[in-house]
C-alpha cells in the first residue's frame, strides 16, 4: 500500500456522504460514522454498514448519488488463457487442503500460511465451500465465488 493510499484514507471526513463501490460489484451508500485502519462505518437509514478496506473497489469522495458512475466498456473475453496468465483458481491439491484445514476448524494466518492464498481469496473460498456443500445458494454468493464452486466440487471429488 502507498503512502498516497494512507493520504486517502486518512483524508475521509466523519459525517460525510460517501458511495462505495464493492469488489463483488454491489453498492453502499451512506454517512461516514467511523473509520478504522482496515475498514469504514457508513449509517443508511437501514443500520450501519461496516465495509471492509480491501473489499472496496471505487470510492465516491464527493458530488450527488443519483446513480452509480458509469461503467468502462466492457471488454471482449478472449477464448484461451495464456501459458503466462495465472487462473483464478487455485489447483486442485490446494481446494483440498484448504477445504481439510477448514473442516478440521483451522481459521486466519494458519490457513492463509499452508494455502499461499490471501484473505480475500480465502474468504471466496470458504463462501464457495459452503456453497459446494448445499449450505448456501450461489445466488447468495459473490461471482468470484461462485465461480470456484465447481472445482472444489471435483478437488473433493463430487
Amino acid at each position: 500500500m502507498s503512502d498516497s493510499d494512507d493520504t486517502l484514507w486518512n483524508g475521509l471526513q466523519l459525517g460525510h456522504e460517501y458511495q462505495v463501490q464493492l469488489s463483488n460489484g454491489s453498492w453502499v451508500q451512506g454517512r461516514l460514522c467511523a473509520r478504522h485502519a482496515d475498514w469504514l462505518e457508513l449509517q443508511q437509514e437501514a443500520g450501519h454498514y461496516a465495509v471492509a478496506r480491501s473489499a472496496i473497489a471505487l470510492l465516491i469522495l464527493a458530488g450527488r448519488f443519483d446513480a452509480p458512475p458509469a461503467k468502462a466498456p466492457a471488454r471482449p473475453r478472449v477464448a484461451g488463457r495464456g501459458p503466462a496468465e495465472k487462473s483464478p483458481v487455485p489447483d486442485a491439491d490446494i481446494l483440498r487442503r484448504v477445504c481439510s484445514g477448514i473442516l478440521d476448524g483451522i481459521e486466519g494466518p494458519e490457513l492463509r500460511a499452508m494455502s499461499g492464498l490471501g484473505a480475500g481469496e480465502l474468504a471466496r473460498l470458504r463462501q464457495a465451500f459452503e456453497c459446494a456443500r448445499g449450505n448456501l445458494m450461489s445466488e447468495d454468493i459473490p461471482p468470484a465465488a461462485r465461480a470456484w464452486v465447481e472445482p472444489i466440487r471435483r478437488a473433493l471429488g463430487g
